[in-house]
């Protein structure tokens, strides 16, 4: 199907969102409007209409699923013509940015990636050698949030005086160079600080990316945020796909309000309201519309349902956990006569699914929990993982470690603590020689 066929099918505020001039456009989209379709088929739109290469294009989402979506729908849609367009998550494109000029930060291109068990582990033997008082999840929660802000440059403000936040920050910084490693937080912090400090790397950033789109725009962070304005020109073809009634993520630094002043940030620019719902029921979509209707401070925009039927929305309210467990379980047998099975509960976090399940079991129904630990946290993966990684890193202390207590060589913490003072110089692979 060509995009001219595909156009064709589209409801009109998404044939006009997807044909947009290569101009400053914000889609507030409601849930479940096409979303990642519409921005799909602009990229297609912008290739194929405005005369960009797949190469100029940068697509950036929020999460790994997002942006395999993206991908997938690209492939689809362009073909042959998709290869060269970058399209990944934001901590995706900022490793692929380091890769390539990790030397002027003190890194090499095969550095590691450091996880959050990582980055626990350095925090604790940081704060037990500096003598810090305070449970480790504070410090730990402290060193991520100072580091994702964003930090003034050189001359912009006085040094900061010393404290032992300041201390364990620096001791930090300074272990994770050491291991020629960043961390997730620097995924974001490093490369932006490359284009603020490179004016000919940001240049050829702006050159190349000639069209920047972002989608779940509503749950980026700050840093995100400036890193999108660092590489999109002013009056650029940067295109946010969001909506701010589903900014969520506010507790991990998304900050929808620079969102919600896209008009200020990027002068000129065009916002589009797209609010047919295609994937719920009326009764859901009028339920949620008039939930989020007595937030205020929200862009507002028509919502209405495409697809016909439906129940009603029930609100159901228990004083704790067991009484909620209990009363879920009590009328599964009754939603189970009324449609078929399976019966799906979903939880805000898997904490709260233990007392459900057992509910459920105790009244003789049949129970699977997907809420399994992640394969790559699994123990026999992770100590897999850290043999590939000195081998690609010899300077990676928290691989060493665990290579060396997998191994059961005998090595212990004092041993350790030698191989740690030399592994900044001339890395584990030689102080073991």
């Amino acid at each position: 199907m060509t995009l001219d066929d595909t156009l064709a099918g589209l409801h009109p505020t998404q044939r006009a969102a997807v044909t947009h001039p290569a101009r400053p456009l914000l889609l507030a989209c409601g849930p479940g409007s096409g979303k990642t379709r519409i921005l799909t088929h602009r990229i297609q739109w912008l290739i194929e209409h405005e005369g960009l290469e797949a190469a100029e294009v940068l697509a950036l989402t929020f999460s790994r699923a997002a942006a395999d979506e993206l991908r997938g729908r690209l492939a689809r849609a362009l073909g042959p013509l998709a290869r060269g367009l970058w399209a990944g998550t934001f901590h995706g494109f900022g490793a692929w940015l380091l890769r390539r000029h990790a030397g002027a930060l003190g890194r090499t291109a095969a550095f590691t990636i450091l996880d959050r068990e990582d980055t626990r582990r350095a925090i604790a033997r940081l704060v037990d050698e500096l003598g810090l008082e305070g449970d480790l999840p504070t410090w730990v929660e402290a060193v991520e949030r100072a580091k994702a802000q964003p930090r003034p440059a050189a001359g912009d403000s006085p040094a900061p005086r010393s404290s032992p936040m300041t201390a364990l920050l620096a001791a930090y910084e300074t272990r994770c160079q050491a291991a020629n490693g960043f961390d997730f937080v620097d995924l974001l912090t490093a490369p932006l600080a490359l284009v603020h400090r490179d004016a000919a790397l940001r240049t050829g950033l702006r050159r190349r990316f000639q069209a920047v789109l972002v989608d779940e725009a509503q749950d980026l962070c700050a840093l995100q945020h400036a890193l999108v304005e660092t590489l999109a020109a002013p009056a650029g073809a940067v295109t946010f796909a969001g909506d701010d009634d589903q900014a969520i993520y506010g507790w991990r630094g998304g900050d929808v309000r620079r969102l919600q002043a896209f008009e200020q940030t990027y002068v000129g620019g065009t916002v589009l309201a797209v609010g047919r719902n295609y994937r719920s029921t009326p009764q859901i979509v009028a339920t949620a519309a008039r939930l989020i209707g007595h937030n205020p401070a929200r862009r507002p925009k028509p919502l209405a349902a495409v697809r016909p039927g439906g129940l009603t929305p029930q609100v159901l309210t228990w004083a704790d956990d067991r009484a909620e467990a209990e009363g879920l379980a009590a009328r599964c047998p009754d939603w189970l006569r009324t449609s078929a099975p399976p019966i799906a509960i979903l939880a805000r976090v898997t904490a709260c699914l233990g007392p459900i399940a057992r509910a459920c079991a105790a009244r003789g129904l049949g129970v699977r929990v997907l809420a399994e630990r992640p394969l790559a946290e699994r123990a026999a993966v992770r100590d897999l993982l850290a043999v590939c990684r000195v081998l690609v890193n010899p300077l990676d202390w928290p691989a060493w470690e665990r290579v060396l207590r997998i191994c059961r060589c005998g090595v212990g913490a004092r041993t350790l603590a030698r191989l740690r003072t030399k592994v900044g110089t001339v890395g584990v692979a030689v102080a073991l020689q």
